[in-house]
This record gives C-alpha cells, sequence and structure tokens, in this order.
C-alpha cells in the first residue's frame, strides 16, 4: 500500500496510451498508478489506432498486499 509505479507513455508505435482503473484498491492520475489499499487492482490501458495500426484496448489485474 502506498507504492507507486511509472506507466508508458506510449506504444512502440507512438500512439499515446490511456489508462483507468475499475478498482478502488489503486488510483490512477497521468502515468502513474498507486496502491491505495490491500486488495484486487484491476487497470485498462487504451491506444488509438491509426492508418498503419489497429487500436488496442486490454486490461490487467493484480493483487495488492499490506505494508
Amino acid at each position: 500500500v502506498g507504492t507507486k509505479w511509472t506507466l508508458a507513455k506510449q506504444t512502440n508505435f507512438g500512439e499515446t496510451i490511456s489508462y483507468k482503473s475499475l478498482s478502488k484498491n489503486c488510483s490512477i492520475k497521468g502515468f502513474s498508478i498507486t496502491a491505495v489499499k490491500a486488495g484486487s487492482c484491476k487497470i485498462i490501458a487504451s491506444a488509438p489506432g491509426s492508418t498503419n495500426y489497429l487500436a488496442y484496448s486490454g486490461s490487467d489485474t493484480f493483487t495488492i498486499s499490506k505494508k
């Protein structure tokens, strides 16, 4: 709890990635995610497509432990 991670700002192809938290156990501000309380944290990442690349959307879930 209280740990902060920096998230990638762009895809390998230069598109900006957007992030959203689906859990109250973690929060996202800009390109940082912070563990708020112990439990499960689910985030969604998405990036627009371009002429050469498809749009991307994916999610990840991880567990936050107590300190």
